[in-house]
């Protein structure tokens, strides 16, 4: 696979007054409670407290939540369908999602790049991270900083019959990763907290 780029994110503008600090534990929230009942409904498949390792999930169902929490240094690889998955503490990892045919959601994670093809997405607390996405949603942002967002760079062999298989391959999808709502900035101005991800630093990856 292609390394990513060394070079480290821009410099995003002063956003002085605005609080987005890091929070060493993820915080409960009413969506998180309610997936998480939906999860122990439906078998949820947890994976947590890995470190600087390679985590394939092969076992995964097409309806079945999948769980990572406390990761760090990690490169992840769903390249099959779900129902869900969460992301909660990650650090430093890089991870590749197949189609999700419900939500993605992500607490506490920094410093991170994500691949996803999702429904939609939610994210929470989270800095310099960059999302890949392929969603049908706009992605909702609150108490994060230095997001940057581009389309879905990912391919392997099965995925077009899983974006299909998921209810995922609307046309729509190829302009929502760019709707982005900062859920706390209500200025008409742009948000301070997320940028488009330049071309030139765009990474493809075929797995």
């Amino acid at each position: 696979d292609p390394e990513p780029p060394s070079a480290g994110p821009p410099t995003f503008p002063d956003t002085a007054g605005r609080e987005h600090a890091e929070k060493p534990l993820a915080q409960p929230r009413a969506a998180e409670a309610l997936l998480e009942k939906m999860s122990s409904d439906r078998n949820e498949l947890l994976v947590s407290d890995k470190h600087d390792s390679t985590l394939a999930v092969d076992e995964v169902g097409a309806d079945q939540d999948v769980r990572f929490m406390d990761v760090s240094g990690c490169e992840i690889k769903v390249l099959h369908q779900s129902g869900s998955v969460r992301f909660i503490n990650l650090r430093n990892c890089r991870v590749y999602i197949g189609p999700v045919a419900g939500s993605c959601f992500f607490e506490n994670c920094h410093e991170c790049q994500f691949y996803i093809a999702s429904r939609q997405v939610r994210i929470h607390d989270s800095t310099s991270c960059d999302f890949y996405l392929h969603v049908l949603s706009r992605p909702i942002f609150e108490h994060c900083s230095k997001l940057r967002f581009a389309p879905y760079l990912l391919d392997y062999s099965s995925l077009a019959g899983q974006l299909e298989a998921a209810g995922l391959d609307a046309p729509r999808a190829a302009d929502c990763w760019r709707d982005v709502d900062d859920f706390r900035w209500l200025r008409q101005q742009q948000s301070p907290n997320w940028c488009i991800l330049p071309e030139a630093e765009r990474v493809k990856h075929r797995l």
